[in-house]
């Protein structure tokens, strides 16, 4: 049978990246007898059944379309890659629904994988929030974290494990985003996962994303006490800084809400030992005392950003000249 993989996120774990790495190398693995489908582009029936859009097909039909993918290609393993599998994570009796969906239509189709990386759920607020914030949503942080349904359940034992119920006969793997991130990189891993870096060379450039992080701070403060034109011309501006790059290193949450958001979701980390073989958790006290000593010896965390709004003021004005 067929081997499948199903790459289904999470969201904010470079999803995005491992998709256009696939995308750019589609010859070369079809070459080597591996297709890959980016399921809400190339599957528009089954997407809709999984998803139940208004217009969505129906089980028969979506399955039919999958099945035609299969048959159609002359390679015998397909990658689906979609973080939208896992998007009902935001909520237990969506996820109920699609998560049976999903393993409904693929159940048949061959032998099953299902990868997930997940992150540290306080890197994973951050993240969340500064996609918002370069989008132009003038949000505040501490109200986001707040808000957000994305951020009101991040159990990630509880949702594995449910995801495990709907594919009972399926291997799993989960991997740890930051360690991904700081070994091999998103895309190396998800290669080495293949074993497909013989196919295509594992190119591990880490991308420095201070300037995003110091660049979601002050939209953060100033974005919602600005009226919408000078968002958007704060939007332009920053997006200037952005490209300059020159920016020291940030983050939005403090040493004390950290703590918080760790201890109020470390047991359900420490039970990921049971089903993630590369957890990356440790004891509390241990792990406090690092984070403790992380944030005292980081002098680039005390970031003086006058000099930047003023700048960013100048260039403001202007442009409203």
């Amino acid at each position: 049978m067929s081997r499948i993989i199903l790459h289904a996120g999470m969201h904010k774990t470079g999803t995005s990246s491992i998709q256009a790495m696939l995308n750019s190398n589609r010859d070369s693995l079809r070459n080597n007898d591996w297709e890959y489908v980016f399921l809400p582009k190339d599957a528009k029936a089954a997407y809709g059944y999984i998803h139940s859009s208004p217009d969505s097909c129906t089980y028969s039909e979506a399955k039919k379309e999958l099945e035609g993918i299969i048959s159609g290609s002359d390679c015998k393993n397909f990658i689906f890659s979609s973080e939208d599998m896992t998007a009902a994570l935001q909520s237990e009796d969506l996820w109920v629904s699609k998560g049976e969906r999903v393993s409904q239509l693929f159940e048949s189709l061959g032998n099953i994988e299902v990868l997930i990386y997940y992150r540290r759920q306080d890197s994973f607020y951050e993240s969340a929030f500064q996609q918002r914030a370069k989008e132009g949503v003038p949000l505040n942080f501490k109200e986001t974290l707040k808000r957000l349904p994305i951020m009101s359940s991040m159990d990630w034992y509880s949702k594995f494990k449910f995801f495990e119920s709907c594919f009972s006969d399926s291997k799993f793997t989960y991997i740890s985003y930051e360690k991904a991130y700081g070994g091999i990189g998103i895309t190396g891993s998800f290669l080495k996962y293949a074993s497909l870096n013989d196919i295509i060379p594992i190119d591990h450039s880490k991308s420095d994303n201070a300037s995003s992080k110091i660049l979601t701070k002050i939209f953060a403060e100033y974005g919602p006490i600005l009226d919408p034109h000078d968002q958007s011309l704060l939007s332009d501006v920053l997006c200037e800084y952005e490209r300059a790059g020159d920016f020291r290193r940030y983050r939005l949450l403090s040493l004390e809400d950290r703590l918080s958001v760790f201890e109020n979701y470390y047991q359900s980390n420490r039970n990921l030992y049971s089903i993630c073989e590369n957890a990356d958790v440790v004891d509390l006290d241990i792990w406090r005392a690092d984070l403790l000593n992380e944030y005292s010896n980081d002098y680039r965390n005390a970031v003086d950003d006058k000099d930047i709004i003023i700048d960013l003021l100048k260039l403001i004005s202007a442009t409203q000249k």
